[in-house]
């Protein structure tokens, strides 16, 4: 099954799932809403982000350097 973008944007809810300290980088880029990426043409007015510790931990860390 393939799902489009404009199929995802229909939806009431999307839901990202980010794991592990390789993924702060793109996890940044998200929240940035850098476009280059697929996962930030999604509605982010709809879009709940949940990390884990080593995604999230490490984004607080660099948010704290800058």
């Amino acid at each position: 099954m393939t799902l489009t973008y404009p199929m995802i944007n229909r939806s009431r809810r999307i839901l990202w799932l980010v794991t592990g300290g390789d993924k702060v980088a793109m996890l940044r880029r998200l929240l940035d809403g850098d476009k280059s990426i697929p996962a930030a043409r999604m509605g982010q007015d709809r879009a709940v982000v949940i990390a884990d510790s080593a995604a999230a931990g490490q984004l607080e860390a660099s948010l704290h350097r800058k």
